[in-house]
């Protein structure tokens, strides 16, 4: 709408948009990889990694 009315403030404008939908972006990636990652990587056993998942269970509480 603003690009119609004047091509300056389109020109002018323009990296800004451009930079808030790459911000834009970026936040759906986070939140929906902070969404799923406890689904695919919750059910994993700890198993296998040594002391190292020892103390990580005890810390955590699991058994």
């Amino acid at each position: 709408m603003l690009g119609a009315r004047s091509p300056q403030a389109k020109q002018t404008s323009a990296p800004l948009g451009e930079s808030l939908a790459e911000l834009a972006d970026f936040a759906v990636l986070l939140v929906s990889g902070a969404l799923l990652t406890p689904q695919l990587f919750g059910d994993l056993p700890m198993a296998g990694a040594g002391k190292d998942a020892r103390l990580m269970q005890r810390l955590i509480g699991g058994s």
